[in-house]
């Protein structure tokens, strides 16, 4: 009911969606709506719960063959998916996943129901107004509904109340609707910070000139730089992919090797150098053991070692040293690796790479001298020029 008095207002408004008297009609259309229907929404019960567990097991032939008939249908109809390659178009449009073992209720065929109407009269090639039309829909009917009243998980409908997700889900639904509208787009996440704690997940979109843009749905539009995502304070940067990723640790592994979680997905695809400068590492590896795979890591206080991992290296046994492909400079990095126990070992003194990708080591000895510690956490630039302002 809420999508149709809100599509009913976005229609009237045509071409003036983003003025003060579209924004009238959609306010009068939301009260009305509150007002009768307010109580009814925490009191209604929940319909739908997501499946635990592998997708073979509950995924129904039915599902998918509606969800790839839609997905194929709508290659038909635009012609930025008639461009696209066919690689691409499998990887980044047809799967009915956006994140692995994320929470799968809706497919294709309802996402597009709620969201391609709204789409009819954007131009799909233009990025940006596509995305820009999302956030609009999305923040508006959000505007209808009180916040969010269940414990369950109900699929989409969860972008029209506040206070549930976080960026992963708001990563996933945005780019699940927005491929089952004909975009080619995928989930990101950097895997730490150099200061804080926690990862982000965002949204990245092809456009018609084959740039991969960036853009949190909801709240921001794409861009090719990332700047809001500030990517000097980033380390390694992942894409979920659907199909498997033969470079990844769950196949590089020996057996009985353990993988930091973080890591433990057959879909990762390590895609730093669009966003920063990476170069290669080889470093010393002389310990012993059966593992094929080594790691650097990053401080990290969230996790119980203190530390966590951010890239993996192959061992060469041979030569007595470990590969890293993707290395970002101007980082502080502890080498390890893992006991079949999931244990981390330092196989190296720890060090910082500087900007050129020279090695500092900065292990300490003898004596240290005293110091005050003022202040031990940096100081937040945007917090710092709001306080200027005010």
């Amino acid at each position: 009911m809420a999508d149709s008095l809100l599509f009913r207002s976005v229609s009237l408004a045509a071409d003036s969606l983003y003025t003060e008297k579209a924004r009238e009609m959609i306010n009068e259309a939301r009260n009305k709506f509150r007002k009768e229907q307010g109580e009814r929404i925490k009191g209604q019960p929940v319909r739908i719960l997501w499946k635990d567990g592998y997708d073979l097991h509950w995924v129904k032939a039915g599902q998918l063959i509606s969800h790839i008939d839609h997905v194929f249908e709508l290659k038909k109809q635009t012609n930025g998916l008639q461009r696209l390659s066919t690689e691409d178009f499998y990887e980044y449009v047809l799967p009915y996943r956006s994140v692995p073992d994320f929470s799968l209720i809706d497919f294709s065929d309802v996402h597009a129901a709620f969201m391609n109407k709204y789409l009819s009269a954007v131009n799909k090639d233009s990025l940006r107004e596509v995305v820009r039309r999302y956030n609009y829909v999305i923040g508006r009917t959000r505007e209808f509904f009180p916040p969010y009243p269940y414990k369950e998980e109900v699929g989409y409908q969860e972008l029209f109340f506040h206070g549930f997700h976080d960026c992963i889900p708001v990563a996933n639904y945005g780019v699940s609707v927005l491929r089952a509208c004909g975009i080619p787009a995928a989930v990101e996440f950097n895997s730490s910070y150099k200061k804080f704690q926690g990862r982000h997940y965002y949204a990245v979109a092809l456009d018609k000139n084959k740039d991969w843009l960036m853009f949190n749905p909801e709240s921001s539009l794409p861009t090719t730089d990332g700047s809001f995502l500030k990517p000097e304070e980033m380390l390694n940067v992942y894409r979920f992919m659907f199909s498997e990723q033969k470079d990844t640790p769950f196949f590089m592994k020996n057996s009985g090797e353990y993988i930091p979680d973080i890591f433990d997905s057959p879909f990762l695809k390590d895609v730093t150098s669009h966003l920063l400068n990476t170069i290669p590492l080889i470093l010393p590896y002389q310990e012993t053991g059966n593992n094929n795979l080594a790691y650097l890591a990053v401080f990290n206080s969230g996790m119980s070692s203190g530390i966590i991992p951010v890239t993996w290296g192959k061992i060469n046994r041979t030569k007595q040293n470990v590969t890293f492909s993707s290395v970002i400079p101007d980082r502080y990095y502890f080498p390890v690796y893992y006991s079949p126990f999931g244990k981390s070992f330092s196989f190296g003194e720890p060090f910082y790479l500087d900007k050129d990708g020279k090695i500092i080591k900065s292990h300490i000895e003898g004596n240290a001298d005293e110091v005050t510690l003022l202040r031990k956490f940096p100081m937040k630039q945007g917090l710092v020029d709001k306080a200027v302002k005010l």
